[in-house]
């Protein structure tokens, strides 16, 4: 799976209310719908499709913000769970890191409050483009509220 299985090009020019024929743009939002995505990610800590990510374990012990985690490849550890992580710690002094499948496995998956604040984003950087010079519009306090309400880790 990747982003443009979660929210397709069709779906995103239906949402900013471009015909389907009109063709000039879609490389643009095709890249703002992949940037809305990892915006989204990034920000929260929850991963959009499910990929295999490295983590170093470091003391006997890893902390795993990212969510959802499906598998683990080793079974040398052990998990804890935690409000906003996910601690495994390991007896094992040889066990520098690990690999986790993190992610939704489908598209159908994705919570349907994330893919809305993906989609407003995008309509944001696409009229924004559009709309060079114009005061530069923000995100809804809605979407901001959606965005903290999942966010897994605080600096």
């Amino acid at each position: 799976m990747a982003y443009l299985d979660v929210i397709t090009l069709a779906t995103a020019k239906n949402y900013l209310g471009i015909d389907d024929t009109l063709t000039e743009d879609d490389n643009d939002i095709t890249r703002m719908i992949k940037g809305a995505l990892r915006y989204i990610e990034n920000f929260t800590n929850v991963m959009i499709y499910a990929r295999d990510k490295d983590y170093i374990v470091n003391n006997y012990e890893c902390r795993v913000y990212d969510y959802p985690i499906n598998t683990v490849n080793t079974s040398d550890l052990t998990a804890t769970k935690k409000p906003k992580y996910t601690l495994y710690t390991t007896n094992d002094s040889s066990v520098d890191a690990v690999s986790i499948n993190v992610g939704y496995a489908t598209a159908s998956d994705v919570p349907s409050d994330l893919i809305d604040v993906a989609l407003e984003i995008i309509e944001l950087n696409y009229y924004g483009e559009k709309e060079r010079g114009a005061a530069k519009k923000e995100l809804s306090d809605l979407s901001k509220e959606v965005l903290y309400q999942y966010k897994r880790f605080y600096i």
